[in-house]
């Protein structure tokens, strides 16, 4: 057991809980109150966890005294060792489960969120505009079959190469939410002068620390890739600022003439639709 070990492990487990933030794309749609949205990634990452930490520990179980794995094998450990316990049919079970889950699942997840992301930046001119179309039913269907097709070619370009785009994704995951505990320390701390410094400094400081030292020790690939997809970022927010695009997000939405403005369900902000 080493440091670099380990950071690689929580590599691997934060690719494996992506995907709960996904649901604050979905803020506007929420006929909840205002922390609705954050109530429910709350409630799906303790669903995740306890998912998760439940199938590693049978897993270990069923492992009993088995010793480590070949980087080749690694992947489908888990259904070696059900097979291992039981018979082939069951390994078999669980891979279609898998693969299932996977497929439809994940593949939902992902496309609702990215299409919604895309659909709202769009809306806010940082995108093309084509992206923000609305269809009759209040689907954003160009952001969706774009997303659809971008992850289609992704999936033929990178088969065979799960390392790498787990990498790159963890990457730009875990720099985000590097930035995400940045921030709490700003708007409590900084801006409205909290005086809990156990919950609005200390914590995000340990947070911080930790993601920081996985991000030291990720893959060069992801290192590489993360630092050039961040110029390219920086290259197009300067783009913005010189041409007089603004890019403050926290007012109302650019008014847009290709849509019907009404007010979300919190009432929060005028002009956005779902």
């Amino acid at each position: 057991m080493s440091g670099p070990l380990l950071a690689s492990a929580l590599s691997i487990a934060v690719l494996s809980f992506l995907g709960f933030d996904g649901i604050s794309t979905m803020a506007e749609e929420s006929t909840g109150k205002r922390n609705a949205a954050g109530k429910a990634m709350i409630i799906a990452l303790f669903i995740a966890a306890f998912c998760f930490v439940t199938q590693t520990w049978l897993a270990s179980l069923l492992a009993a005294d088995q010793g480590p794995f070949s980087d080749d094998a690694a992947g489908n450990a888990f259904f070696d060792l059900v097979e291992a316990a039981s018979n082939s049919t069951w390994a078999t079970a669980f891979f279609v489960v898998n693969v299932l889950a996977l497929g439809i699942a994940n593949a939902m997840a992902a496309q609702a969120a990215t299409s919604r992301l895309l659909y709202s930046m769009s809306r806010e001119r940082q995108l093309p505009k084509f992206l923000s179309s609305v269809n009759a039913r209040k689907v954003p269907q160009y952001a969706i079959i774009t997303v659809s097709v971008i992850s289609a070619v992704l999936v033929l370009f990178f088969v065979g190469q799960i390392d790498v785009i787990s990498a790159l994704v963890n990457f730009g995951a875990l720099f985000g939410f590097l930035l995400l505990h940045v921030s709490v320390v700003v708007h409590y701390v900084v801006r409205k002068k909290s005086a809990n410094y156990l919950l609005h400094l200390v914590v995000p400081t340990i947070g911080f620390l930790i993601i920081g030292y996985v991000l030291l020790n990720a893959a060069a690939e992801a290192k590489i890739g993360g630092l050039v997809w961040l110029i390219i970022g920086a290259g197009v927010f300067a783009y913005y600022r010189r041409t007089g695009r603004t890019t403050d997000l926290s007012g109302p939405a650019s008014d847009s003439t290709d849509h019907d403005p009404q007010p979300v369900a919190t009432g929060e902000r005028e002009g956005l639709r779902p």
